[in-house]
């Protein structure tokens, strides 16, 4: 409408062609706003400012590495690969149902890794491929890699010792009742050894999981431990002399040791404390 002096407003036509371009437009911005309501059940829509975060993380399970991250995109085609790299064949198998896990602040999608070996490093690289900036990256070692080492006795009726040294924090536990043996995760323990070839009893150095995990453990039933035999090969070891008797048992208790009567004193039995 245009104001025409003493006339007031009078209605004029709008130039051809105009009303169709009107009418485009509107009918453009309407299929927009409908695509985008159906496309608000997927991750792939443009439509939000942007797309859900990946939450990506890794841990040690039972049979293998989990590989963990935001439900949103369980459906959603990512690109993940591996280093080293898997086999033919080989790949990450994803959870078939909804996966939750009351030690996780949410509940996330993902899948397990079975073709992994204790002491590798692996590295998992995860690319969103409709949103290439939706990326991670996330490296886990399974289970500790450790090395044992028998060492001699010490001193005549002494038992031999052992070390084992791991690369990465361990928490440390021994048979046969699989009991913890350190208070923390360390990366080096040592024990009392007994005799090649006459012991089953086994040190075991296991990936630290909180009590009460979702798979089991922790310690040995984790099945997430590199096992030791505590035996140890003294047949290489040299003959030493026996230790000279004391006077007196004072060593022996001031050391926490057995005292025990030999000849005309006495000798301390077992380890010094």
């Amino acid at each position: 409408m245009i104001l025409f002096p003493g006339k007031g407003f009078v209605r004029r036509p709008l130039p051809f062609g105009a009303g169709h371009r009107m009418l485009s437009r509107i009918a453009r911005q309407g299929l927009i706003a409908f695509l985008c309501i159906l496309a608000v059940i997927s991750v792939q829509d443009r439509c939000f400012a942007q797309s859900p975060p990946l939450d990506l993380s890794v841990r040690a399970a039972p049979g293998g590495v989990e590989l963990l991250f935001s439900f949103s995109y369980q459906a959603a085609g990512l690109s993940i690969t591996r280093t080293p790299a898997w086999a033919q064949g080989q790949g990450l198998q994803l959870f078939s149902l909804f996966f939750q896990d009351g030690n996780l602040p949410v509940d996330p999608g993902g899948g397990l890794d079975p073709y992994v070996s204790a002491g590798t490093t692996y590295t998992y690289s995860v690319v969103y491929p409709n949103d290439p900036s939706i990326k991670g990256v996330v490296s886990i070692k399974y289970a500790p890699a450790c090395t044992f080492i028998g060492h001699c006795p010490a001193g005549s009726g002494q038992p031999p010792q052992y070390t084992i040294n791991c690369q990465q924090p361990a928490d440390f536990y021994t048979s046969p009742t699989a009991t913890q043996a350190t208070s923390s995760s360390t990366t080096s323990f040592s024990g009392v050894g007994l005799v090649f070839p006459s012991s089953a009893a086994f040190t075991y150095a296991c990936v630290p999981i909180r009590a009460n995990d979702v798979f089991g453990g922790p310690g040995p039933s984790s099945g997430l431990c590199s096992g030791f035999s505590q035996t140890v090969n003294v047949s290489n070891c040299p003959v030493l002399p026996p230790p000279k008797p004391i006077t007196t048992c004072q060593p022996c208790i001031a050391t926490h040791r057995q005292c025990i009567k030999q000849g005309n004193g006495f000798v301390c039995k077992g380890n010094a404390q």
